[in-house]
């Protein structure tokens, strides 16, 4: 968001908020859980970032759902990663998806067995019109994504990374929000969030909810973006 002199712009209205979903380990120890078990608080924090997101009228709004790095957890806490229709994509997700008539999509390496992608856009019914698009990296290192746009660039395909990102179904971020307090990007949409503003919230995924989000956005409306200017 820039003015047409180029100077910076003070925001108003993120269109495209990333977010990471952080601290269910950790929600998960101080109610005395396994963490196999917190990651099943992850949808309902879903849906209040979903509702919350369309309520604002941000019509993009992407989740960092599971990197390849924590498929290096411990073999349980896998396993039950893997489960992704059980603490992912819920009847609950799906039909809020559907209620607020939004476009879902999935990407990331899909090199893991997980269960059938596609569950998602079939039970979505993905609307020629939406009013929002939610986006899920799912086994998402954009490490892999860049080496895959140079490919695409070098044979040919595209003429620059530039143009590869443009045709990419994910926009530039706006807005990237980190639950749990720490202070890090880990490497999420490297490309498209390089000039986005980032707040780190104390607050674990589990306990995110809609005052969170408004918080969020309402710190982003009095920053000054400058684009690295």
């Amino acid at each position: 968001m820039s003015s047409a002199s180029g100077a910076p712009a003070i925001n108003s209205q993120p269109s495209h908020i990333a977010i990471i979903m952080d601290g269910n380990r950790r929600w998960a120890k101080s109610h005395n859980v396994p963490p196999e078990r917190a990651h099943l608080h992850t949808a309902p924090a879903m849906i209040n970032a979903i509702r919350s997101a369309v309520a604002h009228k941000v019509p993009n709004l992407t989740f960092f759902c599971l990197s390849d790095s924590n498929l290096l957890r411990p073999e349980r806490e896998v396993t039950a990663l893997r489960k992704l229709r059980s603490w992912l994509w819920t009847e609950d997700v799906v039909q809020t998806l559907t209620a607020v008539r939004a476009r879902a999509i999935v990407f990331g390496d899909g090199m893991m067995p997980f269960e059938p992608r596609d569950h998602l856009d079939q039970a979505a019914h993905q609307p020629a019109s939406p009013a929002i698009t939610v986006g899920f990296a799912v086994n998402y290192n954009a490490h892999h994504e860049l080496e895959r746009a140079a490919n695409l660039v070098s044979s040919g395909e595209f003429d620059s990374l530039e143009e590869y990102y443009r045709a990419s179904s994910i926009p530039e971020v706006d807005l990237l929000i980190r639950t749990s307090g720490e202070h890090r990007t880990s490497g999420f949409l490297l490309w498209q969030a390089a000039y986005a503003e980032i707040i780190f919230t104390k607050t674990l995924w589990p306990d995110f909810n809609e005052q969170d989000f408004r918080q969020a956005i309402g710190d982003y409306a009095k920053r000054e973006r400058r684009f690295g200017r």
